[in-house]
Order: structure tokens, then sequence, then C-alpha cells
């Protein structure tokens, strides 16, 4: 069984913009579907940061 990590918006009541499976290293800009601030996703080691830009 896969365990994939959900992925909230940090500005909106949006509790699942993405889901992560694994990430050893990356970064991603994507568009909240509700709010539609553009959102930056860190993720290092499965540790997940994400802020608003």
């Amino acid at each position: 069984m896969i365990i994939a990590i959900k992925i909230k918006c940090p500005v909106c009541s949006n509790k699942r913009l993405m889901d992560l499976v694994s990430g050893k290293d990356g970064e991603l800009l994507i568009k909240c579907p509700k709010c539609k601030k553009i959102i930056d996703v860190a993720f290092t080691n499965n540790r997940i940061k994400a802020k608003a830009l």
C-alpha cells in the first residue's frame, strides 16, 4: 500500500492541493483552485513546506 502525504493550502480552506507519494528534492509553484493564490511547495527528503507567494 502506498501512503501519500496530503498538501494543504496555507491561505484558504483547501485541504488537498496535491498528494506527495515520494519526494527527494524539489520545488513546485502551483495555483490553488479555490483562492487562486500561487503556492510555493518545497520538499526535501519527504518533508514538505508550503507557503504563499
